[in-house]
């Protein structure tokens, strides 16, 4: 299973930073992600400010749940731990994955094609890291 987890700029620096990904727990039934399935971050921006700019792939290390009780302020307590070893940026994304905006969970042949279009079309901003870090091109 392929999911997407969303940000905003003031939010992104945090899931690198952290490694950590969050949503609401509203969300608990709708997002059970396990341990090794493949996530994405996409930074939608404000309303004042819009992106569209996709991140990944990631890993999820843990299953959902409540891991960092302060982080975002508490404000997103469904969370997920992840690792990568490339991170490729892609701009303007939902243009180029048109279904992008309209889900959350993607099945195998969609995230695979995600994962392709990442690769191929994106920009590789960062390799793999022991330390968590926030690249300097990051939200450009």
């Amino acid at each position: 299973m392929y999911w997407k987890f969303v940000c905003t700029p003031e939010t992104e620096g945090e899931c690198f930073l952290r490694r950590l990904f969050g949503d609401t727990e509203s969300y608990k039934k709708e997002k059970p992600v396990k341990k090794g399935e493949i996530l994405f971050l996409h930074n939608i921006g404000t309303k004042a400010y819009p992106l569209d700019i996709l991140y990944g792939p990631f890993t999820a290390e843990t299953d959902a749940g409540l891991i960092e009780p302060d982080a975002w302020n508490g404000k997103f307590r469904w969370q997920v731990r992840v690792s990568w070893n490339r991170i490729f940026k892609l701009t303007n994304a939902s243009q180029v994955i048109p279904y992008l905006t309209e889900k959350y969970r993607f099945s195998d042949s969609e995230g695979e094609k995600i994962l392709k279009t990442l690769e191929e079309k994106g920009l590789e901003i960062i390799a793999h890291s022991p330390e968590p870090v926030l690249p300097e091109n990051i939200s450009e």
